[in-house]
């Protein structure tokens, strides 16, 4: 049904705990998580969200079983982390950065190749999961049909602005990879995310297996 355009890019995803639950490093949750299968926690801004596949994921790559708790969205997900009725969850960095400095949630890793600029001393899940790879990025799509040099035109647009100083700054203060694409290029990434989240969402129980 649709075609794509251009990737845009991908924001910072940050594992988080409570102070309640006692872990200090991504290890200390996964062997916290192994002692009480199924009694630990997290949560999500709802089931099938971005946040959802993510934590999917990554429980995956660390082997653990933990249960899934589904809120309207991401504030309400914070608000109930800070309250300790969750014990972990991977908001997005920019809405997470205020509570974390705050010492109201406990960094563990950032969900990036690579640690975050925001968060020097806190490292990347591939640092202690080499295995687990970055989830999705944001983009572009349109409808199928559309004709290939309007694909092409707007793709180069989106390479272009986001080349601009002023984008460029922006998307530094809130932690965001601009990783522009061709049209060619976001489809067959498209087509991976594909086969990627079709187990992953067998795995959370969205789909039948």
């Amino acid at each position: 049904d649709f075609s794509g355009v251009s990737q845009i890019g991908f924001s910072t995803g940050v594992v988080v705990t409570v102070p309640s639950l006692g872990v200090k490093t991504l290890k200390d949750l996964i062997a916290t998580a192994n002692e009480r299968p199924g009694k630990v926690l997290y949560g999500s801004a709802g089931a099938g969200s971005g946040i959802h596949m993510s934590t999917v994921r990554f429980n995956m790559a660390a082997g653990i079983k933990t249960t899934h708790v589904a809120f309207k969205g991401q504030p309400e997900m914070l608000v109930e982390l800070i309250a300790g009725r969750v014990h972990y969850g991977i908001p997005g960095l920019g809405p997470a950065l205020g509570i974390i400095k705050e010492g109201r949630v406990v960094p563990l890793a950032v969900v990036t190749p690579k640690r975050s600029p925001l968060l020097p001393d806190v490292p990347a899940v591939v640092e202690i999961l080499p295995k687990f790879e970055r989830d999705a990025a944001h983009g572009l799509l349109v409808p199928a049909g559309t004709p290939r040099p309007v694909r092409q035109k707007i793709s180069r647009d989106v390479a272009t602005v986001l080349d601009l100083p002023e984008v460029k700054k922006q998307m530094e203060r809130m932690d965001f990879t601009p990783a522009p694409t061709s049209p060619e290029e976001y489809d067959d990434i498209i087509r991976r995310q594909v086969k990627i989240f079709d187990a992953v969402a067998r795995q959370a129980g969205l789909i039948a297996p």
